[in-house]
């Protein structure tokens, strides 16, 4: 498996563990753009665009764009990458 596919794999493993947490994991091949995993937690929107340095660092234009559009609605719209995901998790929770 390709390096973004285990994290995308180990992310969502542990999102199941929370209780009360609805996720969507978006097939890129259908909608491009968007986030890789949408979420509601505690009625909060989260979106979590996943990139796995180096090859991805950071979100396309598209990306960006919808990561904007989402905290200009008032959702949470965040990179998680491996570096950062234990950090992003536990920001999470304290919603």
């Amino acid at each position: 498996m390709q390096p973004e596919t285990n994290f995308k794999a180990k992310v969502q493993k542990r999102l199941r563990l929370i209780p009360d947490l609805y996720t969507i994991k978006i097939q890129q091949m259908s909608l491009r753009g968007h986030p890789d995993i949408i979420m509601c937690f505690r009625g909060k929107f989260v979106a979590w665009e996943l990139k796995v340095p180096p090859n991805k660092v950071k979100p396309g234009s598209l990306q960006a764009f919808n990561l904007a559009s989402i905290q200009r609605a008032g959702g949470v719209a965040i990179e998680v990458t491996p570096e950062n995901f234990e950090e992003r998790l536990k920001e999470l929770l304290c919603l």
